[in-house]
């Protein structure tokens, strides 16, 4: 046998003001004169429940156990039972011992289905995360900075020196927007596996706030503004101009250092973000399931502690019927030698007047 849902009841949200009875996590007939709307409402699929239930050890007969969930049954059924339940925001559901066990064993199918799925997860995540930090990489930039400084040097007076500082802040912009996209996809897949973990898995997941690469990429966007109004218009380089444009383009690759440096970092901080919460309410779900576990162990183990104590009970029963059994027929031969040495033996006055 089992209770529902062991939320508060509507009536106690009701007493907090409506605009705190957001919604409640399963559809429930109380007799509350308020309406509170379900998750599910919101979320179509979405129920979870919290359930309390009642083992026998292993080993109990059948019979037993049908006498003991018929009683629960019963006792569920008493109005003023259901009146303390209907207080505490449970719904007495009862059952058969069969329907429970089918659904303990679905709760353990359905969290391994949430392993498999978060092992999944994990394993396209970090894929994407991979690919996002790839398109930010300080290796990579390191590497155009290095291509960029070497054209500039082997290209000092010609319009190449100034093409090459463009085509760095060219290929700035092109990977911030490729790390845009990634991030983007991270998220998109993000929002459908929180969706599928709320429906599927009953997990209350925050809202899933996307990243915004943009900012870094407007950034840049000004210093190559600046660049075009300082030196589109040249069509000769004199030395000064040049010296000029490698100093311009160091303090540019300077602070393109530190864009990038703040984008991995607002990036790291956000992937974690985005993981975090399936991953603790995972664990948090594990944790449960293995404390079921746990119980429905300690209840086999009283009853095989148990039953160890009838078989030990049972053999000194044994011992001490058998021993009773031994002083039984010793005693019988203690008292027939006493009944024999109590009659006297016959005389011959005796015998003779029997005869008589």
């Amino acid at each position: 046998s089992k209770l529902g849902d062991g939320a508060a009841s509507p009536a106690d949200y009701s007493e907090w003001g409506s605009d705190n009875a957001a919604a409640i996590r399963k559809a429930i007939a109380t007799g509350a004169d308020v309406y509170i709307p379900t998750i599910g409402e919101t979320i179509p699929g979405y129920e979870v429940e919290l359930w309390f239930g009642a083992m026998a050890p292993r080993g109990t007969p059948q019979a037993v156990v049908d006498t003991l969930n018929g009683a629960i049954n019963k006792i569920l059924q008493d109005s003023e039972m259901k009146k303390n339940l209907d207080s505490q925001g449970m719904v007495s559901t009862g059952g058969t011992p069969a329907k429970f066990n089918e659904r303990i064993q679905h709760e353990k199918e359905d969290f391994d289905a949430l392993m498999r799925d978060l092992l999944a997860t994990r394993a396209v995540f970090a894929r994407l995360a991979n690919s996002v930090y790839a398109a930010l990489g300080m290796d990579v930039l390191r590497s155009r900075v290095a291509d960029a400084r070497a054209r500039m040097l082997s290209s000092r007076f010609s319009l190449s020196l100034r093409d090459a500082m463009g085509e760095f802040l060219a290929n700035v912009r092109k990977d911030l927007g490729k790390a845009q996209e990634r991030t983007d996809e991270v998220h998109e897949l993000m929002q459908a596996m929180y969706r599928r973990f709320m429906t599927e898995q009953g997990m209350m997941l925050p809202p899933l706030t996307p990243l915004r690469v943009k900012p870094y990429i407007d950034e840049i966007e000004r210093v190559a503004e600046r660049f075009e109004r300082e030196f589109s218009t040249l069509r000769v380089l004199t030395g000064e101009q040049s010296v000029l444009i490698q100093k311009f383009f160091e303090t540019v690759a300077t602070r393109v250092k530190d864009v990038y440096v703040r984008a991995n970092r607002d990036v790291e901080a956000w992937l974690k973000s985005v993981m975090a919460p399936i991953e603790i309410q995972a664990r948090d779900q594990q944790r449960s399931l293995r404390k079921r576990l746990e119980s429905v162990k300690r209840v086999h183990e009283a009853s095989n502690e148990l039953d160890a104590k009838i078989d030990e009970l049972q053999e000194q029963q044994d011992a001490v019927e058998a021993l009773s059994a031994e002083h039984g027929a010793l005693l019988a031969q203690v008292r027939a030698q006493i009944f024999a040495l109590s009659i006297p033996p016959a005389t011959d006055d005796a015998n003779a007047y029997a005869a008589a």
